[in-house]
């Protein structure tokens, strides 16, 4: 009886429990690197290419800053993310230019400054409880990339104890854990 419901609700769960065995197993035997100290290069040609295209969108969201923010997500998805970061200083401020921001300095690299955006936000949005979450995790991050990883460590485990399902905090700390022996 293929139209079951409860056949159908079999066979999703099997599927789920299957594919959480694979990702286990993958993740057992898979040594992670860490993600955010590779280097990014980008061939001269590359980095004059972002430069020019930047000059020219630059012009364009002086005109009109609503559209910073397409032209920053631009600038994130091919890699450059010191660029992304230029052109979103002109976007208007909004919740969702605030959080792209931190990722911003984040990934291109700008720890200290990374830090202080997410004490920024945290007071910001102090009504918001996952505006704490998301803070203390990108501080983590912050200080785990400056080489304060027993630090960045206790502060990932203590958002663990709160909320266990948070992002990736279970995963990235173990990856942590690996990187340490």
């Amino acid at each position: 009886f293929p139209d079951d419901p409860f056949v159908r609700t079999y066979k999703e769960e099997f599927s789920k429990r299957h594919a959480a065995i694979i990702i286990k197993e993958m993740a057992e035997n898979h040594r992670p690197h860490k993600a955010l100290k590779r280097p990014l290069t980008h061939s001269p040609f590359n980095l004059q290419w972002a430069r020019s295209l930047l000059g020219h969108l630059e012009g364009i969201v002086k005109k009109n800053p609503e559209c910073a923010t397409d032209f920053s997500m631009l600038f994130y998805f091919l890699d450059f993310f010191e660029e992304a970061l230029y052109i979103l200083n002109y976007a208007p401020s909004t919740s969702a230019t605030d959080w792209l921001r931190l990722e911003l300095k984040i990934l291109s690299r700008r720890y200290v400054d990374a830090i202080e955006e997410a004490r920024s936000l945290e007071q910001k949005y102090a009504l918001d409880p996952e505006a704490t979450f998301a803070t203390t995790y990108a501080r983590a991050l912050c200080l785990w990339e400056l080489g304060q990883e027993s630090l960045a460590i206790s502060i990932l485990q203590g958002i663990i104890k709160i909320r266990p399902q948070f992002r990736s905090a279970v995963s990235l700390l173990q990856q942590w854990r690996l990187e340490l022996t």
